[in-house]
């Protein structure tokens, strides 16, 4: 972090997780066109005020669809947070040990060389990954996204290798890459 005054200007190391959210268009009801008010000129204006710079650092994004009344009013049927907080613990430590010696802890900080060292894949996966780097013209940056992401989702399935599910996956969580704005 960089604080800057006229006095004179600190330097202050910090590491961070951004977590943001936005609506899919100005009234904030698109897809359901039932209750959105936009046209869908305005919802493809309302998308590119996001550079593409900026959307292009963000290692998963994903479309959430409304919450229905049903889903709050019934039983919890997901996973305990206890038990996710278990197998990302789990994850947290492999990854700690596999980068020891190294300058780095978690997948999410590999860089350069260490990607090909520490994301290895199946054929399929490799074939997968090239299949939609052509498809959706993926940047350099997301594509070593894309792996380090799958190197997690290889990782949480106790997976030494990436394998064709885990490139797949790692995809889905690029939306603004894919154009899934809508449904």
């Amino acid at each position: 972090i960089l604080i800057s005054r006229a006095a004179g200007r600190e330097r202050y190391p910090a590491g961070f997780l951004l977590v943001s959210a936005m609506n899919p268009c100005p009234c904030g009801y698109y897809p359901d066109m039932q209750r959105c008010e936009c046209r869908l000129k305005d919802v493809a204006m309302y998308m590119s005020r996001v550079s593409r710079p900026l959307l292009d650092r963000m290692d998963v994004s994903v479309r959430l669809d409304p919450v229905r009344l049903e889903d709050i009013e019934g039983a919890a049927t997901g996973e305990a947070s206890r038990v996710i907080r278990e197998r990302v613990e789990k994850v947290r430590l492999l990854q700690k040990e596999r980068y020891r010696g190294e300058d780095v802890e978690f997948n999410s900080r590999i860089h350069g060389a260490m990607i090909g060292k520490y994301c290895q894949m199946t054929q399929e996966a490799e074939r997968t990954l090239r299949a939609g780097f052509s498809a959706f013209a993926f940047s350099a940056r997301s594509y070593h996204r894309l792996l380090k992401v799958s190197r997690t989702i290889a990782d949480m399935e106790g997976s030494e290798r990436i394998r064709e599910a885990h490139i797949s996956e790692a995809i889905s969580f690029r939306v603004f890459d894919t154009r899934k704005w809508d449904k």
